[in-house]
């Protein structure tokens, strides 16, 4: 498992919001953002398109992309949620358990357990690890249990 320490840089908008630079794990560290390029090549293209209706989500998504970390789809640690991964989170309160499935607005069936990454808690999943905090998924804090498929470990490109 790669683990990386990031120091909080001197914006406040980055220290006041972990989705832009990483999650917020348990421990209190931040987890670096890290996106395929694949993922950030269809993320772009998302952003582009233009039919939104959260602003502000919008906002966020494309400042995580902007200063997320590129990487190889070949080479992206197997425990980084990307593009439609499937994670095992736990309600820090309840400590009920549920899995998502991070997906294109297009995808989204909320009934399958389906999160749009253009919702503020499908921008929090983005670039997620076991230990990371979900601050904005329904009404308590959730964190990532385990990444029960990624797409790019199991070299499924196309998805």
């Amino acid at each position: 498992m790669m683990t990386m320490n990031i120091e909080p840089r001197g914006s406040s908008f980055a220290i006041a919001d972990p989705a832009v630079i990483g999650g917020t794990r348990l421990d209190g560290r931040v987890s670096p953002v890290l996106i395929t390029n694949i993922d950030k090549r269809r993320l772009v293209h998302l952003l582009e398109l233009g039919r939104h209706v959260d602003d502000t989500a919008v906002a966020l998504l494309r400042r995580k992309v902007k200063q997320a970390h590129v990487v190889a789809a070949a080479t992206i640690p197997p425990t980084v949620v990307t593009m439609n991964s499937r994670v095992l989170c736990r309600n820090l309160v309840t400590r009920a358990e549920r899995e998502l499935t991070l997906v294109y607005p297009w995808s989204c069936a909320r009934e399958r357990g389906h999160v749009s990454v253009l919702s503020r808690a499908g921008i929090d999943l983005l670039s997620a690890m076991p230990g990371d905090r979900l601050p904005r998924f329904e009404m308590a804090p959730w964190h990532v249990i385990e990444v029960v498929y990624q797409p790019e470990a199991e070299g499924d490109y196309h998805l």
